[in-house]
């Protein structure tokens, strides 16, 4: 009966991510930057302890994942209106290559 619980959890948890990683309108890695890496990394342990600790309520695992995701859209909405904004949040892309060099 447990390996179902924990079966239907993880279902469960993987819809969920999928919708929000569509919300937040991402779709290939090479298109995160750090703080969607870093907003990955948190969701992914939210998830698992979600998934792992019976006794946590899916609504109670549910909520931090909610305003990650609600944080990382009001981001990328500042970043979009704001062009200032983007350089402090995401920093200044490295020049890799210069005139073939």
């Amino acid at each position: 009966m447990e390996l179902l619980f924990i079966s239907l959890r993880t279902i469960f948890f993987y819809i969920v991510i999928i919708i929000c990683y569509r919300l937040m309108g991402k779709r290939e890695i090479a298109e995160f930057s750090i703080s969607d890496v870093t907003i990955s990394i948190l969701i992914a342990q939210l998830v698992a302890l979600g998934i792992e600790d019976n006794s946590v309520s899916l609504i109670a695992a549910l909520i931090p994942i909610i305003i990650l995701v609600i944080l990382e859209i009001t981001s990328a909405f500042i970043e979009l209106k704001y062009n200032k904004t983007k350089g402090i949040i995401d920093g200044k892309p490295s020049l890799i290559i210069k005139k073939g060099k």
